[in-house]
């Protein structure tokens, strides 16, 4: 039973990640048009939410 859990743990963060990290190029390629360098600060603020 506990390997099955750490299956399921090990998928739910997988998925977590992949979305954030696509989402993260999204926004990123979307504010580096507009603004240059600040894009990167947003990108790292992005990533310590979740």
């Amino acid at each position: 039973m506990g390997h099955l859990l750490y299956e399921h743990i090990r998928n739910y963060f997988g998925v977590k990640v992949t979305k954030g990290v696509a989402f993260q190029f999204m926004v990123n390629n979307l504010l580096s048009k507009e603004c240059g360098y600040r894009s990167i600060t947003f990108m790292v603020k992005l990533d310590i939410t979740f």
